[in-house]
């Protein structure tokens, strides 16, 4: 495959500039929440870099709670799209403002239990 994204010449780690172009995609909507994030191999194709580029971009992408990534499912865009300069805020590495209560780490629970026995209580439901 063919680099399909320019990165600028600017003075930067290239890692950081691919994150910022990615993050970019995700505010604009090319990217939208809760779809998958191309796989690394893609990226690193697409953006003409490293796999190890990728992997970092990827990594400081999930650091900024702009995706996040189950294992053996992939790489999948948040549904809280970063609007800087909102309420409370922490400043990222980078100078950009995240609203903390907005980002707040995303916790996945399940619907059911495997394996669970017709009398056991539901999950989450009060001993008694």
């Amino acid at each position: 495959m063919s680099c399909i994204y320019q990165l600028d010449n600017t003075l930067d780690y290239v890692y950081k500039k691919m994150a910022e172009h990615i993050e970019l995609r995700i505010e604009s909507g090319e990217l939208k929440p809760n779809t998958p994030l191309p796989a690394e191999r893609r990226l690193a194709d697409e953006y003409g870099v490293s796999l190890g580029t990728a992997r970092r971009a990827t990594e400081l992408l999930r650091e900024r709670q702009l995706v996040f990534t189950l294992r053996s499912k992939g790489t999948f865009v948040t549904n809280r799209p970063i609007e800087p300069n909102h309420g409370e805020t922490d400043p990222r590495p980078d100078g950009f403002l995240v609203d903390q209560a907005q980002h707040a780490p995303l916790v996945l629970q399940p619907d059911f239990v495997i394996g669970a026995d017709e009398g056991a209580p539901e999950v989450g439901a009060a001993a008694s």
